[in-house]
């Protein structure tokens, strides 16, 4: 009791102190999440856009989501398995991903060739080459038979991909075969900790409160109760924070 008496601000501005603690950190994660949740409606509901840039290249650009590893195949079609096997060969945690899909658009090319004869047999060597595309091929005839072989074809694809500070994803290539039909990008955090948990404690801890206990005297007696002791048991347990 006389503890009580010395020590009650003490204790009541502990108290209060923790309360105050908590609410922050629940208000903090619960506006987070909101946040989140925000950011990936949006992103669901985004879709491409192109714009041209001064240098002539093309830009593609998509809001971003923000997910867990587990939640990026809903999101952006990436299984969880594959981000663990990216993180195992790299031998970190990623921080963001992308996925991005194309394709290539090519109309008529004007080719240039070269006719051999031989007999009753016309060799045709073709090819073609600009800044982007390189290819060759040879078409066989011989009455009524034409075979065309395509030998080979290269294409350059220069891109850059990155993020803006808001979330979103961008792609850009001076490549005018390429179109960017998808542009999927992440950022990923960490998964959510399991708050709560039950399991075996033990501990020192210290005792008080209100109490009735028997003297050897006969006489009962009730009163404020302050101690300490060690305990061992079964219990929950809610983790506020995790260090």
């Amino acid at each position: 009791m006389e503890f009580f008496k010395n020590h009650w601000k003490d204790i009541l501005i502990t108290m209060i102190g923790i309360a105050c603690i908590a609410l922050i950190m629940s208000t903090t994660c619960t506006s987070r999440r909101n946040d989140v949740l925000e950011n990936n409606i949006k992103a669901l509901n985004d879709t491409v856009k192109t714009y041209q840039l001064k240098n002539g290249e093309l830009m593609y650009e998509k809001q971003g989501f923000i997910a867990e590893k587990k939640e990026l195949e809903q999101y952006i079609g990436i299984k969880e398995k594959e981000v663990k096997d990216i993180e195992k060969k790299l031998g970190a945690a990623l921080a963001t991903i992308s996925k991005l899909e194309g394709q290539i658009n090519v109309d008529t090319l004007p080719m240039q060739d070269s006719v051999v004869h031989i007999q009753d047999t016309t060799i045709i060597h073709f090819y073609y080459s600009d800044n982007w595309l390189k290819m060759d091929g040879t078409t066989i005839y011989k009455d009524p038979f034409v075979c065309t072989t395509l030998n080979n074809m290269n294409m350059r694809v220069p891109v850059k991909v990155g993020t803006s500070v808001d979330n979103k994803w961008f792609v850009t290539t001076d490549n005018p075969y390429i179109t960017f039909t998808s542009v999927e990008g992440a950022n990923l955090e960490k998964a959510k900790p399991k708050r709560w948990s039950i399991g075996i404690q033990g501990g020192v801890g210290g005792i008080f409160g209100w109490g009735i206990s028997g003297a050897q005297d006969g006489i009962v007696r009730s009163g404020w109760i302050l101690g300490a002791g060690g305990y061992i048991g079964l219990g929950v347990t809610y983790k506020i924070v995790e260090f």
